[in-house]
Order: structure tokens, then sequence, then C-alpha cells
């Protein structure tokens, strides 16, 4: 599936966190009950009891429901843009490279204003006078 939650199917009891990690599919929803699953979790996760009821956290990923938890971060937008900010730590090497592709337009540009300062100047001119 190409939804945008992230759906782990179950290796064990998924409120004890027996998860397999290896076997996981995205979804467009969390499946609310185990008999109402799609076509993409069957083929995904297709042993008895792989699919769980979950809820969405954050709008990222499904997890095991439980009344406590869904109340905890289902909801939440504080937890939604913590989950955001810890993808800073994955995501580390493209900020880099966008810092540096910045500073060398940047340099770039400055080089570029500088030789060419005297031509529009002068055209600047020209076109004021005429």
């Amino acid at each position: 599936g190409r939804g945008p939650l992230l759906f782990v199917c179950a290796s064990g009891d998924p409120r004890q966190g027996e998860l397999d990690f290896v076997r996981r599919v995205c979804v467009d929803e969390c499946p609310g009950n185990v008999t109402a699953h799609g076509t993409v979790l069957e083929r995904s996760c297709p042993w008895p009891g792989a699919v769980y009821p979950s809820v969405a956290i954050a709008g990222i990923a499904c997890a095991p429901a439980a009344a406590e938890f869904e109340q905890l971060v289902g909801p939440n937008a504080y937890f939604e843009h913590a989950l955001l900010v810890s993808e800073v730590q994955r995501a580390w090497p493209l900020l880099i490279i966008a810092g540096a592709a910045a500073l060398v337009l940047t340099l770039l540009y400055l080089c570029m204003l500088e030789t060419f300062a005297m031509c529009l100047m002068i055209s600047g001119f020209f076109v004021l006078i005429s």
C-alpha cells in the first residue's frame, strides 16, 4: 500500500509490543477492528492475529488500540510536532547538503553581482539619459 500511515504486523500480542518490524505496510487508515481490514493488509500480514485494532498516531503510524494511549497521543498536536522534529536526526545529511548549496549559490550570486555591477550601472545610466 501507499497510504500515509505505517502499519506494522503483529508477531504476538501487539499490546505487549510483539510487533514484526520486518513486515510493515502503508495504509490509508488504521484498522479499527480486526474484521474490517483491506486486501493490502491481508497480503502483507497473512497469518492469523497479525492484523490488530489500531489507532493513528500523529498522522504517521498505527499503534495498538488502547483507550489510555489513544487519549494521550491520538489527537495531540504537540506529539505530532515532536515526531516531525525528531526526523531531523535522520535527515541531517540533507540539511547539510542544502546549507552547502545555499552557501555556494550565495557566493556565486555575489561574484556575478561584482562582475556585472559596472555593466548594469552604465546600461541603467544610458537608459535613463536617452
